[in-house]
Order: C-alpha cells, then structure tokens, then sequence
C-alpha cells in the first residue's frame, strides 16, 4: 500500500460530482427509482409466477472491493459473509471488524443489498421505510482496499481478489463471490498493452482472469473521465463494464465510453452512509454507482438461474461471464441521446432488468407458493362446509317462520 493525498483517492473512486445539479437528470432518485428505470420494478413485482418466489439474491454472495462497509447501519445489518482490511490505517493498523472511513463502499453496499429498515422507523420489522438495494438477500463479502489516506498497489489488489473469490483460501471456491463489483481504477487507452502499473495492473488483471475462469462475474465501472478512456479493468473482456446514465435515462456527461462499455445503468442514486460520518443516506453520482446497480442485477440472475450460481476449482466455468455479459447486451434498451452500437458511448444501451432476468430464468422456490395456495384452499374449503349446515338451519327457520306467518 502507498500513502497518496486524500484528493487523488478521491478522483480513483469512480464517483463524479453532481457537476449539473440544477438539470432533473442529475436530481438523485432513491433505490426504487431505479428499479423502475431498468424495468426492475415488473421482475420485483410480476417478473414469475405467483407460484414462484421472487428473486431477491438468495444463496448469492456479492463481493466489494472498496473503501469498506459500515456493517452497524440499519439497512446492512446481516448483510455481511466476511470481512478483510486490505488497506489499513495511517498507523499501520488493520481492522477486523467491518470499517468504512469514506463512505463510498458503505453507499456501494445499499446499492446492492440494502434491507430498507431506516433506524427512524420504529415500525421497522413490519414496515419497511429505507432504501431496499437491488438484491437485498444477498450476502456481501467486502474487501477494504482503499482509505482517505491509502490506495492500493498491484500486488494488494490482486490478493483483494483472490481472497474475495476464495475467502478461506483453501482452493474451492464454492464460499467466494458469484459477483464482483469494483469501482477503483485508473484510465487506460484502447491498447490494453499500455495498461499502466499502478492501482490495476499485471497482476491484478491476470487474477481477475483466474476467477473468472472459476465463475467468478466482474463488473467495474468505466470511468468518470467523460472521454473515450475507460478505466482499468474495464478494458478486459472478462469484466462487465459499465457506463453512467442520468435519472431520465439520458447519458450521464461525466461517463467515459469506448468500445469496451457494454451497457449503461443509472448513476444518481441516494444510499446508506456510514455512521461515524453522519448517517442515514447520501446522494452520490458515478460510474461506480451504475457498476452497483448491474451488480446487484446480475446477483438477481445468478439466483433466478442456478446454472449461474456453480463455481469450481477448476477453470471451466468462464463461460459463465461471457453468458451474461451476452444477456445483459441483448436485452438492453436503447439510450436516446446517443448512438446505441458496439464501441458507442452506451455500449449496447440501458440495462433491462426484467428482460435480463426472464432470459436467464429457471423458475424455483414454486414449492413455497403452491403448499400456501395448498393450505389457503384447504382453510377456504373447511370454513364452508363448516358454516354450510348453520346456513342452511337459518334458512330453514325463516322458512319455517314465514309460513307460520302466513
């Protein structure tokens, strides 16, 4: 690790200023804001059968590799599998407990697998007022690998990644991460040859090929240089990249593009903020912010098909990458502002959450569904032959009744 001044780690973190701030685009929307943007909000609700239950990241292990989490904030509580300092303190000291002294990852994390239950409500266990992440059954695996103060070299970041997708290290990766999201990096030109050393480099690139290869699913933000310059390792085929849009669905000014950018997500998004720096939420706009959303995204494909879910110790799972990067491509929607082609500033367009999920869907969790239908039958059937004979008693005395009337 190297010390560098708090500024330059700031402009690593893929997280832009909202520079157009009076613009409705730039306005930040909250978690189901976004769900309905990327058609999440028809797969949250309608995306499978009643009979099915709803995706919501089950058995799916998301790692973060970014400046930590704060695990106590009431929307993450629960969320996090395992925990590793990759960057320390100014002293020197690592933490064993979950730590974020910027923010940016504990904002990442809601993104992804925030619970909704805001420390202000205290209807929290039945009614749910916070911000819900994308995937909030999904389990974090996070990787502190950046500080205020500390950025890392190669050779940490590449260890940063082997331990996320293999966190006890004893070669199965079957406890690592289905989904890796990273949001450092800095910008490289078209000619993955001119890679430079710092922050993303030899190394780093070659692990993040071995768990790919593994099954491992990367996605990394493209950058916030609004130039045709993404930032390592969006450059890499095996990484899903991804570019900014606004909250209209227009191409965020700040999101550099390139051939290859292969879809654009939304990047104005209010999500929790640790509570040694405030609390609550924060707005933050970037990249980083739209690698989040496919993030949490491609946690919901990885549950909906279990295909997606193998890993090996062996590399023959890399197909798996290729697979839903094609998805995800696909069934993306056309960004109107821009040119919707291959090397075009959007990639192949918006991310399309219910068409990505029904193309990859296996159906599952029907079992639940049809024994509640099951009973509520069974419930329904004995109450009315239960109140049948008392029916049909009254109707007999009013009868009865009546013709003595008469």
């Amino acid at each position: 690790m190297r010390p560098l001044p708090a500024i330059a780690v700031a402009l690593l973190i893929a997280t832009a200023p909202l520079a157009q701030a009076g613009a409705a685009g730039y306005v930040a929307q909250t978690t189901w804001g976004v769900k309905g943007l990327v058609a999440l909000d028809k797969a949250w609700l309608f995306g499978r059968p009643l009979w099915n239950e709803k995706v919501e990241g089950r058995d799916v292990r998301v790692a973060i590799l970014d400046t930590g989490i704060d695990a106590t904030h009431p929307d993450l509580q629960g969320t996090v599998a395992a925990f590793r300092d990759f960057a320390g303190d100014r002293q020197g000291r690592f933490h064993t407990d979950p730590y974020d002294d910027v923010g940016h990852g504990t904002h990442i994390a809601g993104i992804i697998a925030g619970r909704g239950h805001f420390q202000g409500n205290p209807l929290k266990q039945y009614w749910i007022t916070g911000e819900v992440g994308l995937a909030p059954a999904a389990k974090l695996i996070v990787a502190r690998v950046a500080s205020q103060h500390l950025l890392p070299d190669d050779a940490t970041l590449a260890d940063a990644f082997r331990w996320a997708a293999d966190p006890d290290g004893d070669g199965d990766p079957r406890d690592g991460a289905h989904v890796v999201v990273f949001s450092l990096g800095r910008e490289v030109p078209g000619d993955p040859a001119e890679l430079p050393s710092r922050v993303v480099g030899a190394a780093t690139e070659a692990t993040i090929h071995e768990i790919t290869k593994r099954g491992a699913i990367v996605v990394a933000p493209s950058g916030n240089g609004a130039r045709g310059l993404v930032q390592a390792p969006c450059h890499l085929d095996v990484v899903v990249c991804v570019g900014a849009t606004d909250r209209e669905g227009y191409m965020a000014h700040y999101s550099s593009y390139g051939r290859s950018v292969d879809v654009v997500a939304p990047s104005v998004v209010v999500s929790a903020w640790p509570e040694a720096l405030g609390g609550g939420y924060q707005s933050l706009a970037g990249t980083s912010v739209a690698a989040a959303v496919v993030g949490g995204l491609v946690a919901l494909m990885v549950e909906a098909n279990p295909k997606l879910a193998e890993m090996s110790a062996q590399p023959d799972r890399g197909w798996k990458s290729t697979r839903l990067t094609e998805v995800l491509k696909a069934t993306a929607t056309k960004v109107p502002n821009v040119e919707n082609t291959e090397g075009g500033r959007a990639g192949a367009g918006l991310v399309h959450g219910y068409g990505a999920l029904a193309a990859v869907d296996a159906g599952g969790g029907g079992l639940l569904w049809w024994v509640i239908a099951l009973l509520g039958a069974v419930v329904a059937g004995a109450a009315w032959f239960s109140v049948r004979p008392t029916l049909r008693r009254r109707a007999a005395r009013k009868a009865r009744k009546d013709d003595d009337e008469d």
